[in-house]
């Protein structure tokens, strides 16, 4: 299964092994559906702080090794600012 089926099927609260079938009760325009709602969605605080982490991981003086836990709520929330600001363009881009 695709990321995509896997997002649309959440939407139902399915899982992969419910369709597929000729009894499935879902249309594919209902997952279609399903998808652009999941995909447009706004970004969810886990998705937020994995995405920051992986910035200042890789962004943010990678040679030095600094970890995460021990950084400031202030840098921490400069990270997790711009992880939202690109995970809104992203799903935006969706749309387009």
């Amino acid at each position: 299964m695709s990321i995509a089926t896997n997002e649309a099927l959440e939407r139902h609260g399915l899982h992969s092994d419910e369709i597929g079938d000729e009894g499935s009760w879902y249309s594919a325009a209902e997952l279609d559906d399903a998808y652009v709602a999941g995909r447009t969605a706004d970004p969810t605080e886990a998705e937020i702080e994995a995405v920051a982490r992986v910035f200042f991981g890789n962004l943010h003086y990678p040679s030095a090794s600094l970890d995460w836990d021990k950084a400031s709520d202030y840098v921490k929330d400069n990270w997790r600012l711009r992880a939202r600001i690109a995970l809104n363009a992203a799903r935006k881009a969706v749309m387009e």
